[in-house]
């Protein structure tokens, strides 16, 4: 069955802007790792600090100086990433809207023939 080119024009729309979106979270993969590093390095020097049963002050005062720093490094990555995470769920009731489109216009539409008019036009985007 072949859509009304309003409704593909609408998925190629949606699929550019989703794979832009995951393009610039997926390059920030290596800011994720080395917050994974930094969070293993914290939770050596918590053990160190247990092993070594310094002084609970100063323990307790060098604990919050730590986790003050992760969540400050984890707030930041956040932060880069949030308008695309926020643009992403725009995208899914975008996506919703257009399915409910076409099933509005083409009542006996499977989910399948769907599908195959749609995706040769957004496979290679």
């Amino acid at each position: 069955m072949d859509l009304d080119r309003i409704y593909i024009e609408e998925a190629i729309r949606i699929r550019k802007e989703f794979l832009y979106n995951m393009s610039f979270i997926d390059n920030l993969e290596p800011q994720y790792e080395k917050l994974l590093v930094e969070f293993e390095k914290a939770k050596e020097q918590i053990d160190d600090i247990d092993r070594e049963g310094e002084d609970k002050r100063y323990n307790k005062d060098y604990l919050i100086d730590l986790l003050d720093k992760l969540n400050t490094h984890i707030n930041e990555t956040v932060n880069k990433i949030k308008p695309y995470t926020d643009a992403i769920k725009v995208l899914d009731e975008d996506h919703k809207v257009l399915y409910r489109s076409i099933k509005e216009k083409y009542p006996n539409i499977t989910d399948e023939e769907m599908k195959e008019s749609i995706i040769p036009y957004i496979i290679n985007l």
